[in-house]
Order: structure tokens, then C-alpha cells, then sequence
């Protein structure tokens, strides 16, 4: 019978060599990237903001909400899934957030945090019954089916779900970073510290190359163009 294991579900969705904390994950596979960028002047500000925008690594495409299609498979067909999927703890999966935009703290803010939108809107396997999204329900029944569903399924997860789910982390940093920033700087302003003006805008997007394709970081929010069967 199915039981969901994290560290096996990891171990799973990822490539060989990729270790299975994911914060330290996205950091070595980030550090010659950055070695890169430092030794071609490119490593600024507003870049080590993007890439060290919090203390925990989410999962863009769920490790719980895929694991069903990784059950029972061969060598071969784990590692077509791993690509077609581009999941687990690749770099490309991964965003770093702070714990109020991830998990979500509980304070006056109620800051909406990333996995509580999901929950909310069926998106991720510990949404109530009643609301999970139908590609989900039907993942959760096919640990014991063929590979040619579970790839099917697989495509159906990116074309219908993932979007939804960016959306999510969309709206989770953006209220993050507009009510928990503005509620500090109002205090500081309240408190008559003077502020030092930040200049003009910059522009806040960073397009990365990294194994299985680019990863572009827009508005704090990681968005990634995989390679694999059909994206």
C-alpha cells in the first residue's frame, strides 16, 4: 500500500548527486553560478537579494502531490519521469523564501503565506477532500498504474496545475513583500529615522542557466522553462 516518505520521495524526483535538504541543495548547486556572476561583475545588489530572498527552499512542483507517480517504476522509467517533470530538489524547483511567505507565520499580519494559498485552493495533497484539484485526485490513485498514465498524468500536472500554483507563489510574495516590508518601513518612518532614498528602480528579473534549462526570477518569484517531453 502507498505511504508517502519524504526522504524517498526526494531521493525519487531527483538526479543523482543532489542532496536531500533542499536549502542546502539549491545552495550548491547555486554556488558556481555565483562564483560565475562575481567574477563577471554581475553578482549586485539586487541579485543576492533574489537569490537569498529567504531561509527556506520551496518546492515549486510539489515532492507529496507527484510522489504517487514515481511508485513501481524501473531505473529507466524513474529517470524519463525526473525529465519530463523537472521536480525534486533540482535548482530549477527550488526558490528560497522566508519561513512568512513559505510556511506562514501566525501574528496580527497573517501574511498569506505560500502553502496556505495552495491548501486553500486544492493545489497541494493536504487540501481537504472536497477541494483538491481533479489532475491531483486522480495522481493519488496511480501509484499502481501504468507508466504511459503516469506520464500522461505527469503532462496533465504542468499544463493544468503548475500555472496555478506559480499564481499562488505569486500572490503569497507579493502580499509578503508589500504588508510585511510596508509595516516595517512604516515603523521605522513612525519612529523618525530617517530613511536613505533607494534611487531609481531597478529592474527585478534574473535569467539563469542552470542543468535542464533557464531559470528566470521575476518580481521575487522563481519561474522556470524546463526542457522535458512536451515543456
Amino acid at each position: 500500500m502507498y505511504r508517502y516518505v519524504r526522504p524517498q520521495a526526494i531521493r525519487r524526483q531527483s538526479p543523482k548527486g543532489v542532496v536531500q535538504d533542499a536549502p542546502t541543495a539549491y545552495e550548491q548547486q547555486m554556488s558556481q553560478i555565483v562564483a560565475d556572476m562575481k567574477q563577471q561583475g554581475e553578482f549586485t545588489q539586487p541579485i543576492r537579494e533574489f537569490l537569498e530572498g529567504g531561509d527556506q527552499a520551496h518546492h515549486v512542483k510539489d515532492l507529496r502531490a507527484l510522489d504517487p507517480l514515481f511508485q513501481g517504476l524501473t531505473s529507466e522509467q524513474n529517470q524519463i519521469l525526473q525529465e519530463q517533470l523537472m521536480g525534486g530538489n533540482r535548482l530549477i524547483n527550488l526558490m528560497p523564501l522566508a519561513q512568512r511567505a513559505h510556511q506562514g507565520i501566525t501574528d496580527e499580519l497573517g501574511i498569506k503565506a505560500v502553502h496556505n494559498l495552495q491548501r486553500e485552493q486544492g493545489l497541494e495533497q493536504g487540501a481537504a477532500a472536497d477541494k483538491l484539484h481533479p489532475v491531483l485526485q486522480e495522481i493519488n490513485l496511480a501509484a499502481d498504474m501504468p507508466f504511459e498514465y503516469k506520464q500522461h498524468l505527469a503532462d496533465q500536472y504542468l499544463e493544468e496545475v503548475v500555472p496555478l500554483t506559480r499564481d499562488a507563489i505569486d500572490d503569497a510574495y507579493t502580499d509578503y513583500e508589500t504588508r510585511f516590508a510596508g509595516d516595517k518601513i512604516a515603523k521605522i518612518i513612525g519612529s523618525g529615522t530617517r530613511l536613505k532614498s533607494p534611487g531609481d528602480s531597478k529592474e527585478r528579473a534574473l535569467v539563469i542557466n542552470s542543468e535542464g534549462g533557464d531559470v528566470t526570477i521575476g518580481d521575487g518569484v522563481l519561474r522556470s522553462n524546463g526542457k522535458n517531453r512536451k515543456h
